[in-house]
């Protein structure tokens, strides 16, 4: 048995946008911990708070955007593989496949 696995191309995916969702909270949190409280508030100047509620607003726009063209273009479907059918001829004839199958049912 081989230790060496195969996997899908849509569990890197997955991987890929779970991080680029983790590093966006990592530059929300500490936005939303200077304004967490009023004391901060008051100490801000009125012309900042409205800077950094415009600037937070372009940031998570840039996001949504990037996330909106992802899921347009297709690079969040799942890839799906075409199924082929076999040729295979089976010696053994279809009603015993299934007499055998109703019988362990």
């Amino acid at each position: 048995m081989s230790a060496w696995y195969p996997l899908n191309a849509r569990f890197y995916i997955l991987a890929i946008l779970f991080i680029l969702f983790e590093i966006e909270i990592l530059f929300l949190f500490p936005w939303s911990l200077a304004f967490n409280t009023d004391i901060a508030v008051k100490n801000y100047s009125f012309s900042w708070i409205w800077f950094s509620i415009i600037e937070i607003g372009i940031f998570i726009s840039i996001l949504v955007l990037g996330l909106a063209y992802a899921w347009v273009f297709g690079y969040l479907d799942w890839i799906k593989p075409s199924q082929k059918k076999h040729s295979f001829k089976s010696p053994v004839p279809t009603d015993l496949y299934k007499n055998y199958f109703q019988k362990n049912d």
